[in-house]
């Protein structure tokens, strides 16, 4: 018999068997989780609720979960009940039945969950950077859609009656070691810019500041030489989740894992080199740092010039997650 159950603490290792074994069938999508992360970074978080954690459970074993849960307001200063987010659909390969039954399972449960609480805007698998639970975890970096490679999964939710809204594409740069590669083209950049470098100590809003909260924040800005007083014309921020709520232990420290979170050129400064300086200082810190590192990112998929750039500094293209939409009555 299948059957959906709400989460409670005598049930962490249930969650955590499920989420371990699709771990070690889509590595390079899903973190490794210990039930220390799981404490820290899910079940501690003050927009936790219990009930929005969902296990389903054939014959008594459980091979499912979902995560359902709020978004924030539109300032970021609070969550709204007005936006329901369905976060890390997950289920077992070895479940002897459809999977799709199992997926549709938990998704209505899901849903009911949003229906008790007045919520009529449902969303699923990402929506923008609103997941204070799963950032670094699923995905590697911002859970922005659902791994495409889990297509019972994703055809479930289109038979529900969810529509498309997004899909990106997900980069990851392996460096072990880095190796610079300073063209004339960098070089000249470095003559013309100034770079400052900080460890952010606050978010632009309460929302973000819950999101990143277990995680350490570099920002770096350039400006030009003769105008450092004004706004900068590039800049780049880069995360990477604390030692302290590391899930990789020591792991982490031989091959750090770092989100780009972004990089970005004014419109008046593109084609001069700048972003491929910028990434150069960026990498070039980290390997003072680290022998080897990876960096993961996330972007739209309608962002070609970015994809091409990614793809130009040695980034590889691993996989693709979509976002879907639902609203009702």
């Amino acid at each position: 018999m299948l059957e959906v159950r709400c989460f409670h603490n005598l049930l962490v290792g249930d969650w955590l068997s499920v989420w371990s074994d699709q771990a070690g069938r889509f590595s390079d999508f899903l973190a490794p989780v210990s039930r220390q992360i799981l404490e820290e970074q899910i079940l501690g978080n003050i927009l936790f609720d219990p009930e929005g954690l969902l296990l389903a459970y054939l014959d008594g074993v459980p091979v499912g979960t979902i995560h359902a849960a709020f978004g924030p307001n539109a300032d970021g200063s609070d969550f709204s009940r007005q936006i329901g987010i369905l976060y890390a659909p997950i289920i077992r390969s070895d479940v002897p039945l459809d999977r799709s039954g199992v997926a549709a399972a938990l998704i209505q449960a899901g849903e009911t969950y949003f229906r008790r609480n007045g919520t009529h805007r449902w969303y699923a698998g990402g929506y923008s950077k609103a997941s204070p639970f799963y950032t670094g975890l699923y995905g590697w970096t911002n859970p922005e859609g659902i791994c495409d490679a889990d297509r019972e999964t994703l055809e479930v939710f289109c038979r529900l009656g969810y529509s498309r809204f997004g899909v990106s594409h997900r980069y990851r740069l392996r460096c072990a070691p880095w190796k610079s590669s300073l063209t004339p083209k960098i070089q000249q950049v470095d003559g013309r810019v100034l770079v400052t470098h900080f460890e952010r100590v606050t978010e632009p809003s309460w929302w973000e500041a819950n999101i990143y909260r277990n995680f350490d924040t570099e920002e770096w800005n350039v400006f030009p030489r003769n105008g450092f007083n004004d706004e900068p014309i590039a800049g780049a921020v880069l995360r990477w989740m604390s030692p302290t709520f590391s899930p990789y232990g020591e792991i982490e420290r031989k091959d750090p894992r770092y989100i780009l979170d972004y990089i970005a050129v004014n419109e008046a400064h593109l084609r001069e080199g700048i972003a491929s300086f910028l990434l150069t200082v960026v990498l070039a810190g980290l390997a003072r740092h680290h022998s080897a590192f990876t960096l993961d990112t996330v972007i739209d998929a309608r962002n070609g010039r970015l994809a091409s750039f990614l793809q130009a500094n040695r980034f590889q293209n691993i996989g693709s997650v979509t976002s879907f939409y639902k609203v009702v009555a």
